[in-house]
């Protein structure tokens, strides 16, 4: 089970929106998925109810729940014993104790953490350090897991391209309904 947290450090920047695309495009792609809502404000949690709300009768999928950080461990236990595939972390802004639960808890990370950006005059310092943080962590993989960070998570990629064809289609649908 692979488990992806959203992270940021401000609010407004489509966390939520990414959380909730990742996992109904992975699991248009097939895949178990589910969505914890770390957030106090559970933006994905009413996402999850109003989406329930549109489709009356059918399974809800991705499962969304609103999980306390303090549980996280045993929530995440219990979804590898269902076989879920993809848990991904829908994470606060500000809350760094959440937010560093979250990263300890999780295989891959979107976003940035405790880093402030790099000031104008130092920006060419700033990106040399980046490309050593991530050489670093390249190095640090196993073998198996160099090459995709190479070439990118393909399930990620799976998930983006499944993601990208439901737009495209309800984007064609809508402009042949006029709507």
């Amino acid at each position: 089970m692979k488990i992806l947290a959203i992270i940021s450090q401000k609010g407004g920047v489509g966390k939520t929106t990414l959380a909730t695309a990742l996992a109904v495009a992975g699991e248009a792609g097939g895949k178990r998925v589910a969505v914890f809502d770390l957030d106090p404000q559970l933006s994905a949690t009413f996402w999850a109810d109003r989406r329930k709300g549109n489709r009356p009768g059918e399974a809800e999928t991705p499962v969304v729940r609103e999980i306390n950080v303090l549980r996280l461990p045993h929530y995440l236990d219990a979804m590898r014993e269902v076989g879920a595939d993809l848990v991904v972390l829908d994470c606060p802004p500000v809350h760094r104790d959440i937010a560093a639960a979250a990263v300890e808890a999780a295989d891959r990370l979107l976003g940035r953490m405790l880093k402030p950006a790099p000031a104008p005059d130092d920006f060419s310092h700033a990106q040399e350090q980046r490309r050593a943080d991530l050489d670093a962590h390249q190095r640090s993989l196993p073998l198996a897991e160099q090459a995709l960070f190479e070439d990118g998570d393909p399930d990620i990629a799976r998930a983006l391209s499944v993601l990208g064809s439901l737009i495209q289609r309800e984007s064609a649908r809508q402009s042949e309904s006029g709507t």
